[in-house]
């Protein structure tokens, strides 16, 4: 039955501009389609109310198929029209539709749908609508005042269309649910073949034109299987080809030019069908119920002219099988074939269908076979040009000029399981489905989609990077520790594959790695896996798994069980490391096996697909000659030694064609007390991003003598870095983890773990908030502080001596005394003049004298404004310590008056700091510890010309030296450059600090030297921006045992805030920034008179 259904089309404007289409039903609200794109906005509605209506004509009833169809005659006109409601007007435009039945004629508005009016013969529709639409709303605005009538109007533009559907008219089934399962038990079930296909089918005949692929340069191809799709006796036709050559394009073209020819109009018969074996036996669970629908479906496909496309033809030989029964879905087909010839076409690989062929000649033998083949270079860009083509007018997108060349040359090289043009078309669509609307497709684009999909290092497929082989060879010797034979062999083979000079017809590489155990040879395959494709590429086999005679099936699968556990891998991950561990104990078929693997990277499993291994590094480790090796140690010529003992022993267990596909044998030596260390100091390192030190915000601090002691107790050269792993958690995480369990997990605290008498002990130091010094005055307006430091600086001055200058009897020294007195005079006259400023400053009301200075807010500043818990204990509550603190730190209005007040009670409490430390020692030495210092601030080895500018920018220092890399380096430069500028103090010397941990010290000489170093003195706690976190601790000539309260919290991403002073920057850090938070500090005023 064929339908003729009315549809509304109404477009509008989207937010970026764009115009909308949406299209409904004339006479229903739903089912609605929208989108940018009108064929695809009426192909989906289409669908939908195909889907719809069929199931209506599935009912007992069908005369509610008559509230879709409709062939009467309908006109629509846009009308705008001027409304008076009242107390108001408004213009409304819209669509008015007029229809003619039954010898009258009828109006309504798709926007009012619900009311329709009758119009008199010559009666304009556009005067009764505006009558009535008038009256209408004057009624709704009775009840609803604040209504506006203009959600009816149109934005755009509206019309009115048609689709045509056509449906089969089946019976009624109208048999309850549990009347249809005892008809399935009894085997009188009724299957409606129809319904089935629709159930597990997609229809391509109805797809969109545009939705069809539209094959280039294939035009005999889809002319020979139009052909075959009309001949009388419905011999199935396969497309054999590989992978990317066209054989899905071929189809949907023919599907295509069919719709084409038929102009549109929908048919029952001659439809194409796609169907998967997986999706055929789906939601089967009694006995015989997967038959009985696939023979419906035949059935009906046979009566209908149908065309089955089934797009895995082998998945029909497994699809069926069961524990209880061994018929697959094949062998009902082939049965059949013959009583109901369907129209079969199919895909599949040259591999696939030698497997088809083997597996059931007489079926095969069924098959009309279309051969495509792959396209050289030349054939795939002129067909890659006019895909491009297509997918700038479908997608209206753009691709610049260098996209195609770039995406052609990346799958060209680095793709090899499938053929051009295919995998590069397959790429542009991609592209194109992703692109974003204005923006031009370009060639990082193309670069990136390709990165994304393969996992490859940029480094590798990009040859626009510049690669050096010193660059690779001090990444891998960074993490590759102790092994500099292997390092050079595997720089020069990434360094050849990033050239694209490497046999694209064999695996990127094959290594044998040689050596004795824990030398590191899974932590290289481990590695170069995350270097060169990314956290997932490792695909990793352990051969003493398969020592069996049956590990072949386990490796390579069975037509049953196809998916074997090293085809399936590179089949999901292509691009990879191979670890083959322990090569030697696999089965000698196992090594059958891989032969192929290894000389022409590919691998067939049963049921033809293949495996390409060309993007694959593949190393095999290997224990062979270790223990003769590790016999030779102290002999003379120990390294070339070893190596020897090593080739002879791999020469001697693999056969010729085995190992003459090697391309090189690594040799691993036995590690040194020296790289055991390294060793361990990096094991450390990833011990401490655990997620049980993690979250907890503690700083964690090895004494670097307790690394040398485990290392030195864990040293075994036979055992390697195992051992040393093995006493590392024993010595130092266990302990950790039990200190760990015995703290409050909401108190921030610093965890060390030092080499003491007794052996290694975990000292754990809650740290806690420095108390704010300025409680008392913090909101003293400018005049209280003037009027307070005035009281204080009349009471200093019988305690400040002003008596003349004296030299010392017989010299032309002057004494500590009077440097002193000399500097206290200094500093009350910068207070004085301050105070000066600030009286000046202040409004006269009784003399109508303006300000000196603006009193009105003329900028802004920070305040530290936490909430009543400490923010050593509010860190570990929360998950984004910056947005904490953005949200503690408040903008206070400052006016220049505020500043001047504040440069008050800076000079004054500097004078009583002076005053407070007369007498005592003019020699000092400033000492620093820092803690969890072992990972460096900011861990580049070698920075490139930006991060050497941005390291430079943290430092503050243009002649910045790369060995300043830690934050108590940093620290040092802070306070030198702050003694400096502020107190024009030079250190007589800086020197590291012979302590179990990172320091420095500073010798200075100068009268009053305690109040000068005072705004340095105190524990600086440095939040990184991945959350961890390093203390400092600043003091005059010794470190306390238990670091003092936090005054200084410093965020590397900014802010820096006093929690003594309540001084914020709300900068980055840098050695400019942390310069003004010490010196900014606003301290408290002194209570108190001089004495």
């Amino acid at each position: 039955m064929l339908l003729n259904i009315p549809i509304y089309i109404a477009t509008h404007k989207d937010s970026a501009g764009v115009t909308i289409y949406s299209a409904r039903p004339l006479f229903h609200s739903q089912p609605r389609s929208e989108g940018a794109e009108l064929h695809r906005v009426l192909g989906k509605l289409s669908d939908r109310l195909r889907r719809d209506t069929a199931e209506r004509a599935r009912s007992d009833r069908h005369d509610t198929l008559l509230d879709w169809h409709d062939s009467a005659d309908y006109q629509g006109r846009i009308a705008k029209l001027h409304l008076d409601l009242g107390h108001r007007s408004c213009r409304l435009k819209l669509l008015l539709v007029e229809v003619q039945r039954y010898g009258q004629r009828f109006g309504f508005s798709p926007s009012l749908s619900k009311l329709w009016f009758d119009l008199q013969a010559h009666e304009p529709i556009t005067q009764r609508a505006t009558e009535v639409f008038q009256q209408h709303l004057r009624e709704v605005l009775k009840e609803s005042p604040d209504f506006d009538p203009q959600v009816h109007s149109l934005s755009q533009s509206a019309w009115i269309d048609a689709v045509s559907v056509a449906i089969p008219l089946g019976r009624a089934q109208a048999a309850t649910d549990a009347n249809a399962l005892m008809a399935a038990l009894s085997g009188n079930a009724a299957t409606d073949g129809a319904e089935e296909l629709q159930t597990v089918g997609r229809c391509l005949s109805w797809l969109d034109v545009d939705d069809l692929a539209q094959p280039i340069d294939l035009d005999t191809e889809v002319q020979l299987l139009l052909d075959r799709m009309k001949v009388d006796d419905r011999q199935p036709v396969a497309l054999v080809g590989p992978a990317g050559s066209g054989k899905t394009a071929i189809i949907e073209g023919a599907v295509r030019q069919r719709k084409r020819l038929s102009k549109g109009a929908p048919s029952l018969r001659g439809q194409v069908w796609q169907i998967s074996p997986a999706r055929l036996i789906s939601g089967m669970s009694y006995l015989g119920q997967w038959e009985s629908r696939v023979l419906a479906i035949l059935k009906h496909c046979s009566r209908k002219d149908h065309v089955l496309y089934i797009d895995d033809f082998l998945g029909l030989f497994q699809a069926g099988r069961t524990r209880d029964s061994s018929m697959a879905v094949a062998d009902l087909l082939r049965a059949q074939l013959d009583r109901l010839p369907v129209r079969i076409v199919t895909e599949m690989t040259a591999e696939a269908w030698a497997v088809l062929r083997e597996k059931d000649r007489v079926l095969a033998d069924r098959f009309f076979v279309i051969r495509t083949e792959a396209m050289d270079t030349a054939r795939s860009l002129r067909v890659l040009l006019g895909v491009q083509r297509q997918l700038e007018s479908k997608h209206r997108c753009e691709f610049e000029l260098d996209v195609l060349s770039e995406t052609l040359g990346l799958y060209e090289r680095f793709v090899r399981d499938a053929v051009l043009p295919g995998k590069a078309a397959a790429a542009l669509t991609r592209l194109a489905a992703r692109h974003t609307r204005g923006k031009p497709i370009t060639r990082e684009a193309a670069v990136d989609e390709f990165r994304a999909r393969s996992g490859l290092s940029r480094s590798i497929i990009d040859l626009r990077k510049r690669l050096t082989r010193e660059d690779i060879a001090t990444a891998v010797s960074e993490h590759i520790l102790g092994q500099h034979a292997a390092v050079e062999a595997l720089a020069d083979r990434i360094l050849l594959t990033a050239a694209r000079m490497n046999d694209v017809t064999r695996p990127i590489g094959t290594f044998l790695l040689l050596g004795p155990t824990g030398v590191g040879k899974t932590q290289t395959a481990k590695w170069l896996a995350n270097y060169l494709f990314g956290e997932d590429g490792l695909i990793r086999l352990d051969m003493n798994e398969l020592s069996s005679p049956g590990s072949v099936a386990r490796l390579v699968g069975t037509f049953d069980n196809p998916d074997g556990l090293l085809t399936a891998a590179v089949r999901r991950k292509p691009h990879a490391v191979l670890l083959l561990d322990e090569i030697e104990k696999a089965h000698p078929a196992v090594l059958d096996v891989l032969l192929q693997v290894l000389g022409e990277a590919r691998l067939t499993d049963a049921r033809g697909r293949v495996a390409d291994f060309s993007g694959t590094l593949i190393l095999m480790t290997s224990n062979l000659g270790a223990r003769e090796s590790l016999s030779q140690a102290g002999f003379a010529s120990q390294q070339q030694t070893r190596s020897a003992i090593h080739h002879r022993a791999a020469r001697s267990f693999f056969r010729p064609e085995f190992f003459n596909r090697i391309d090189g044998l690594l040799d691993y030596g036995a590690l040194d007390p020296g790289t055991i260390r390294d060793i361990l100091h990096k094991q450390l390192q990833e011990v401490l991003t655990r997620d049980g030190l993690a979250r907890r915000r503690l700083v964690v601090d090895v004494d670097p003598r307790t690394i040398d002691r485990v290392a030195a107790e864990g040293f075994n050269p036979r055992l390697g870095a195992r051992a040393v792993r093995r006493r590392l958690e024993r010595d130092l995480v266990n302990p950790t983890s039990r200190a760990l369990a015995e703290m409050r997990f909401e108190q921030t605290a610093l965890v060390r773990i030092v080499d003491g008498d007794a052996g290694l002990q975990t000292n754990v130091y809650p740290l806690e908030d420095a108390q704010p010094s300025a409680e008392s005055d913090a909101e003293w307006t400018p005049q209280q502080v003037l009027g307070q430091a005035t009281d204080y600086l009349a009471a200093a001055t019988d305690a400040i001596s002003h008596a003349p200058v004296q030299l010392e009897a017989g010299g032309s020294a002057i004494s500590t005394e009077m440097l002193e007195s000399l500097a206290i005079r200094e500093a009350e006259v910068e207070a004085r003049e301050a105070v000066e400023q600030l009286r000046q400053a202040m409004p006269d009301d009784r003399l109508d004298r303006p300000p000196a200075l603006d009193t009105h807010a003329g900028g802004l500043g920070f305040r530290y404004e936490p909430p009543d818990r400490s923010t050593m204990r509010q860190l570990q509550a929360i998950d984004d310590i910056q947005d904490y603190f953005r949200e503690a730190v408040q903008q206070v209005p400052q006016t220049e008056l505020d500043a001047a007040a504040k440069r008050v009670r800076q000079l004054v409490a500097r004078l009583q700091n002076l005053m407070d430390a007369r007498g005592s020692v003019s020699r000092l030495r400033l000492v620093a510890a820092s803690y969890g210092d072992s990972v460096q601030f900011l861990p580049v080895k070698n920075p490139g010309d930006t991060e050497l500018r941005l390291l430079r920018a943290v430092f503050g220092d243009e002649n910045w030296d790369l060995d300043r890399r830690t934050f108590s380096d940093f620290l040092q430069a802070v306070c030198e450059t702050y003694l400096q500028q502020h107190e024009q103090l030079q250190p007589d010397a800086i020197r590291p600090q012979d302590s179990p941990y990172h320091g420095w010290e500073m010798l200075l000489e100068s009268p009053l030297i305690e109040a000068l170093v005072q705004p340095l003195v105190g524990s600086y706690l440095l939040i990184g921006s991945d959350g961890r976190m390093t203390l400092a601790v600043v003091s005059s000539e010794t470190i306390p045992a238990e670091p003092p309260a936090v005054r200084f919290i410093l965020h590397s991403e900014g802010p820096l805030i006093d929690l003594r002073g309540g001084t914020v920057i709300k900068e980055r850090l840098s050695q400019h920034a942390l310069l003004r938070l010490l010196s900014g500090a606003v301290p408290a005023l002194p209570q108190q008179p001089p004495s």
